[in-house]
């Protein structure tokens, strides 16, 4: 932790900063000795931090780095993505089935392995909490279901149309220009 802060967090080094950095160090003990629960609990043999991961998609290549590549005792793959905070909007988006990056990770991974898609989840830092859309992998997961009934692969398809149809207008010569006052032509 010495080292990654000295790397990635100096400001944590400037004088009158060391409450906030014995802050993060405690946040982060406690959130490493939860994730470590969580892991064990879905009994994962496999964890791969920082997992970058490119595949083709459409006309263009796609990629990304996965916070956290998991593998359970069974073979199945789970992509957890670590954020600092947030709790309540990574809930919601779960709950609308918004959160695109956790189906990008998923699409990224179904591609390279050429199988179905790997659950989803996030982990919170701040409070140890596991955000799921069930209950399947992790049993000590707040669940927050899709309030549409849908999964990763139905958003996955809403983002594609769209993305098909940007390139469309775009094609088109056609420009989007949302902001307050302009009228719509």
């Amino acid at each position: 932790l010495t080292e990654l802060i000295a790397t990635e967090g100096a400001v944590l080094l400037e004088p009158g900063r060391g409450v906030d950095r014995q802050k993060v160090s405690a946040t982060l003990e406690r959130a490493l000795q939860r994730l470590v629960v969580h892991l064990g609990d879905a009994k994962i043999v496999t964890v791969l931090a920082e997992h970058a991961e490119e595949q083709p998609y459409l006309d263009i290549s796609l990629g990304g780095s996965i916070d956290l590549m998991l593998t359970d005792s069974t073979g199945r793959e789970i992509v957890l993505d670590a954020k600092w905070g947030g709790e309540n909007y990574r809930a919601k988006e779960l709950q609308d089935n918004t959160a695109l990056q956790l189906a990008t990770y998923a699409y990224l991974r179904s591609k390279a392995t050429g199988g179905a898609w790997p659950s989803q989840a996030y982990f919170i830092i701040e409070s140890g909490n596991l955000l799921a859309p069930d209950a399947t992998i992790f049993s000590e997961a707040q669940v927050h279901a899709p309030r549409d009934g849908g999964d990763m692969l139905a958003l996955w398809q809403r983002g594609e149309a769209t993305y098909r149809w940007r390139w469309e207008q775009l094609a088109a010569g056609h420009i989007e220009v949302n902001v307050d006052g302009v009228e719509p032509t």
